[in-house]
């Protein structure tokens, strides 16, 4: 009797879908995306708040940005501090004793 060969299901590779990289976008659609103005973007670039890319070969300050970035940017100025201010605040009713 003749033994019959093991036949293995042949691998099938399956590659991820090619991811597209975000594209850079300009100080006008940040102000759009931030609903604010494009003064306002530029100065909170020059502070270093929001991550801006300097475009290199001009004379005056152009900046390009990922949106993600600066939504995660924006994100972290919204969570509340955890720095202490000061000793903590007590009642009224302790500061008469």
């Amino acid at each position: 009797m003749a033994a019959n060969p093991i036949v293995l299901p042949t691998p099938t590779l399956r590659f991820p879908a090619p991811v597209q990289p975000e594209p850079y976008v300009n100080a006008d659609q940040v102000a759009e995306f931030l609903s604010t103005r494009r003064q306002e973007v530029l100065k909170l670039t020059r502070q270093g708040v929001i991550t801006g890319y300097p475009i290199s070969g001009t004379q005056r300050h152009i900046y390009k940005y990922k949106l993600s970035e600066v939504d995660r940017d924006m994100a972290k100025l919204r969570q509340p501090s955890t720095i202490s201010h000061g000793s903590p605040s007590r009642s009224s009713a302790e500061r008469k004793q």
